[in-house]
């Protein structure tokens, strides 16, 4: 488990039923391959499955061309054979030199080559670039909002998050070091939905 600590996404009660049953039932999120468009994969899949982790793979956006970049982060899961129809997909938008318009064209390119639609994590970047509401095409997709704080300020254009990452500095047992923490407002089945 240590050598995850780094990438683990830990699902923990914040308030409600719910939020206890996914910290006990499925302990949480792995992200598994991650990717920029520089050639970085790190695939732990195998790690994610012994624990009993639900796992997905993400690609950290950078400015140039998002046809470009969707390729090769596909090619790169395949590669890595971990992109199966359970696995979670997600765009990771923080760098603001990547416009709203690119943003919707990687999601629109990943959605278009694996017919799923697939998650996009971000936080002030999308909000300081005007969100949905600036990019309407955006507020289809399922919204990972990263923001530490006691309360999410969700981006203008959406009504709710799908996941919010509310700390970088969280606990568990049996993991070394600090851990994003994530709250979820849903059963663990519809989180594996």
């Amino acid at each position: 488990m240590n050598t995850m600590a780094q990438q683990a996404v830990i699902f923990m009660a914040r308030g409600g039923a719910s939020g206890a049953q996914i910290a006990d039932s499925a302990r949480g999120f792995m992200a598994e391959l991650t990717t920029t468009f520089l050639g970085t994969v790190n695939p732990q899949t195998g790690l994610a499955e012994q624990a009993g982790l639900e796992w997905g793979i993400y690609h950290f956006l950078r400015p140039g061309s998002m046809a470009q970049q969707a390729q090769f982060f596909l090619d790169k899961a395949r590669a890595a054979d971990v992109l199966h129809s359970d696995t979670l997909i997600a765009a990771d938008y923080e760098d603001a030199g990547v416009s709203l318009a690119q943003l919707e064209e990687f999601m629109e390119a990943i959605e278009t080559q694996t017919g799923r639609s697939p998650v996009l994590y971000s936080g002030h970047v999308l909000k300081d670039k005007g969100g949905g509401n600036a990019q309407p095409g955006l507020k289809k997709y399922r919204l990972w909002l990263a923001q530490y704080a006691t309360t999410p300020k969700l981006p203008s254009g959406w009504s709710k998050y799908w996941l919010w990452q509310w700390t970088d500095k969280g606990t568990v047992p049996g993991i070394s070091g600090s851990v994003d923490c994530n709250d979820y407002q849903g059963t663990a089945t519809q989180l594996r939905a």
